[in-house]
């Protein structure tokens, strides 16, 4: 999987994994470990692409298809 630039993201790619990643007042990414967000597909109106300038396009949608609920921890 490569992270691609945002511009390039479309809805109908479904779940994406978005990074941000952390830089100086140069604009330099600085080596700490980057901020992610998880979108299924939809994302909040005030979504903010300057922030999250990446995105990895993965197959993340098997998370929801293939989600089978007799394996999750009851409370």
């Amino acid at each position: 999987m490569k992270a691609l630039p945002s511009s390039e993201w479309h809805e109908d790619l479904g779940a994406s994994i978005f990074i941000s990643f952390s830089r100086d007042e140069n604009g330099d990414i600085l080596g700490e470990p980057p901020e992610l967000y998880f979108g299924s597909g939809y994302l909040e109106d005030d979504f903010d692409f300057d922030k999250w300038t990446h995105f990895i396009d993965g197959n993340f949608n098997f998370i929801f298809y293939d989600a089978d609920p007799k394996n999750f921890i009851n409370n």
